[in-house]
């Protein structure tokens, strides 16, 4: 973390922050001799000298561009966090100066100005891809301009955070990013492209998704096929001028004098445009579609040529000769075009597919397919099942920016979502997670929490009925090191029971929050139990929960699980003392209220991610679904709440006797959840695009007792984070819109799943 005055090497401080500085942001610096600069930080983690030398050496090798942000020099914190420092006295995001100005621009020029800016981006990139270097860190909030007036040209846009990512990507992994941004962009300033430009901007951006369209062939063709769509962006639709205008001519007002003419346009049936309205002298064609009315001096009107003498036996014959020659082209190029198709499938590969399952469900109506709608773009997001007065309800909890909001709906079909008003300030930047006091049908309150940067660190909210209730607490020492999750994993009584990690993965540990949501004499407000030496990789919620904790073995690839069980009615009836302040450090747990399973080690080369919550079978066994993969970056980590991109998967059981064993399940994806079913286990996996990425085709995974997998494709249109949650007579699937993430959709399962078997398999 960077603080305001802390020396950045011998010649820059930081100057005042407003808040705290995330890896990416920018941030102003006071060089040597009072002169201001800008800082970007490059991680949060202190880098290894070694690592911070190679990295000053790949930014030399950059050329001088003018759309990406090349640093002037690359220096360490007093606690080793790498910054770049430009030579810029200002840098504002360009995301943030179009959301504040879009209501007063003007649409044709910001559209062209924004594909030709990210044109030259492509151009920049398209010289680091030629020195074998990636970006790696590409997001719609990069993008910095020196002034807030905007210039037309938009010439002072530049791309920041280079060395923030992984300069080894795929180049291909940075053009998708850049549309993806670009795409941001336009939704940001309340804009798109017109014209013929539109449909083509359309399919660039939602192929170029799948990583499919030929301008990703390279940079240099990406940044050619933006230039083109500013040009066609400017371009007037064709169609518009082969349609009379109705109201394009100007006659005298009904009264006005001779000689005064009104300005009223004409609404008169007969009023037609000027390119059709004959003069006197000589006699005009209707206007083509190739012919545009010319700007500024009219031309000559052309004469209409003679009639040509037509004989009809030569003419028939070469029309039919002309006939016959177009069919064969067509039909050779229809075959030929087959034959392409074809070579592609692979033998044996070709399987009958399922129509694709329509959004329409019996029981939905518009407004309730339309999701919970929110002010701004959703960062992440919860759900929640509540029982209310009226019946069962479908909680949605989410962060927009640095916000939380809540919408709700009855958990049945055709209900539409309504978003409650809470006192929730600003500065929310991770989102806990939200559970339900539920007990045998009766009214229950909604519990959520979430981690600030400023201020208070935690927050927990209680929500029952029209009542709201936040409690905002700190931790001594908070402000000097890393934290990371804010889950409640229990709620008993007024006592909420929350868990987060503190410090890096080599050396941190992970703590046990008590709240007391009334406090009193007889207990401290708030009371910290340090659960383990490693962060937290996963919980199990209830009165007796489970916290499975992950460490890295330092210098090799080895990983330890260790599961550790407590019992929060032993743990609460401890005795503390009441006067002293809640330390990051936290307690020793009493013996008596924690049983710690048998720790599991093994190799991997990859980086793991497991599912937030695992889940208990009646047998006693912990059972938990990971992931390794290639590591995402923080960009892409907080799009899609996963940390690692689709790779293999495993399951991890944990026995109430014996060792813990990790499975690999035979297919490879990335596991968002897991949960139990009839048949046993149920994970919800997300499969990868062309690219590798997180994509949107997702399928379910049901893992029986007997060792059977069965996979059943579900077909949800798209969208970041997913939820599944049974609420009322259905089970929901909640996810991001994919083309308007100000909203949350939520559809009844079953009207996602497919209707022919030959989406599901069984292995």
């Amino acid at each position: 973390m960077i603080h305001a005055g802390e020396n950045l090497g011998p010649r820059h401080v930081a100057g005042a922050l407003g808040a705290p500085v995330a890896p990416g942001d920018v941030f102003e610096v006071i060089r040597q001799g009072a002169a201001v600069v800008q800082g970007q930080l490059l991680a949060g983690e202190p880098m290894e000298r070694g690592r911070f030398e190679e990295l000053r050496d790949t930014l030399k090798l950059l050329p001088a561009q003018s759309a990406l942000l090349a640093p002037a020099e690359l220096t360490l914190s007093l606690s080793g966090l790498p910054v770049a420092i430009v030579d810029t006295p200002r840098l504002l995001a360009l995301s943030a100066v179009l959301g504040e100005r879009a209501p007063g621009l003007a649409r044709g020029p910001l559209v062209k100005a924004l594909f030709l800016a990210f044109a030259r981006v492509a151009e920049g990139l398209a010289e680091t891809h030629a020195l074998g270097l990636s970006h790696g860190a590409i997001d719609v909030s990069r993008f910095y301009v020196t002034d807030d007036a905007l210039p037309e040209a938009l010439d002072g846009l530049k791309l920041g955070a280079f060395g923030l990512g992984e300069t080894q990507a795929p180049p291909r992994r940075d053009l998708v990013e850049l549309l993806r941004a670009l795409h941001r962009m336009f939704t940001v300033a309340q804009t798109q492209p017109a014209g013929p430009a539109s449909a083509k901007w359309l399919l660039l951006h939602q192929s170029a998704m799948h990583g499919e369209h030929p301008a990703l062939e390279s940079a240099g063709t990406l940044a050619a096929t933006l230039r083109e769509l500013a040009r066609l962006d400017a371009e007037e639709d064709p169609r518009a001028t082969t349609r009379p205008q109705r109201t394009a001519t100007l006659t005298p007002a009904r009264g006005a004098s001779a000689g005064q003419a009104s300005t009223r346009p004409s609404t008169l049936a007969g009023a037609r445009h000027p390119a059709f309205v004959p003069d006197d002298a000589t006699p005009r064609e209707p206007l083509r579609r190739t012919e545009r009315p010319t700007s500024g001096r009219a031309r000559p009107p052309r004469p209409v040529p003679p009639a040509k003498t037509v004989r009809f036996g030569r003419t028939l014959a070469a029309a039919t000769l002309s006939a016959l020659t177009l069919v064969a082209v067509a039909a050779g190029l229809y075959l030929w075009k087959g034959r392409d198709q074809l070579s592609q499938i692979a033998v044996g590969q070709l399987l009958p597919g399922h129509p694709r399952a329509s959004l329409r469900c019996p029981g939905e109506n518009a407004t309730s397919q339309s999701g919970a709608r929110f002010a701004e773009d959703v960062t992440s997001f919860r759900a929640a099942c509540v029982n209310a007065a009226e019946g069962p309800q479908l909680v949605v909890v989410a962060r927009e920016g640095t916000s939380v909001r809540v919408a709700s709906r009855l958990a049945r079909r055709g209900e539409a979502f309504r978003t409650a008003v809470l006192p929730v300030d600003r500065g929310a930047v991770e989102l806990g997670s939200a559970l339900s006091t539920a007990a045998d049908g009766h009214p229950s309150a909604l519990w959520f929490s979430w981690r600030s940067a400023v201020g208070n660190p935690f927050t927990i909210a209680r929500v029952e009925g029209s009542a709201s209730q936040l409690r905002p607490f700190s931790i001594n020492g908070w402000d000097d090191i890393r934290l990371r999750g804010a889950n409640l994993v229990a709620v008993t009584g007024d006592t909420a029971w929350l868990s987060t990690s503190a410090g890096s993965d080599l050396h941190g540990h992970s703590l046990l929050v008590a709240v007391e949501m009334a406090p009193t004499v007889e207990r401290p407000p708030v009371t910290v139990w340090r659960l383990g030496d490693a962060p937290l990789a996963a919980t199990l919620p209830g009165p007796r929960p489970g916290f499975l904790l992950m460490s890295r073995v330092p210098n090799s690839h080895d990983v330890i699980f260790t599961l550790v069980e407590v019992d929060l009615a032993l743990l609460r009836s401890a005795r503390t003392n009441t006067a002293a302040p809640a330390e990051l450090d936290g307690l020793a747990l009493p013996p008596r209220a924690v049983t710690t399973r048998e720790p599991l080690r093994f190799e991997v080369d990859e980086a793991v991610d497991v599912a937030p919550q695992g889940v208990t079978t009646p047998d006693g066994v912990h059972q938990f679904v990971m992931t390794l993969g290639a590591p995402l970056s923080d960009e892409r980590a907080e799009a899609t709440g996963h940390h690692v991109a689709p790779g293999r998967m495993l399951l991890l059981r944990i026995p109430a006797v014996g060792q813990p064993v990790a499975s690999p399940l035979g297919t490879r994806g990335l596991a968002e959840s897991l949960e139990p079913s009839p048949a046993g286990l149920r994970a919800l996996v997300r499969d990868a695009d062309p690219n590798g990425l997180p994509g949107e085709s997702i399928r379910f995974l049901t893992l029986s007792s007997a060792g059977a997998i069965t996979e059943t494709s579900v077909d949800h249109g798209g969208g970041d984070q997913i939820v599944r949650i049974a609420c009322g007579e259905d089970a929901w699937l909640l996810s991001l819109d994919p083309h308007q993430r100000a909203r949350v959709l939520a559809r009844p399962e079953v009207c996602l799943l497919p209707s022919l078997p030959s989406a599901t398999s069984t292995r």
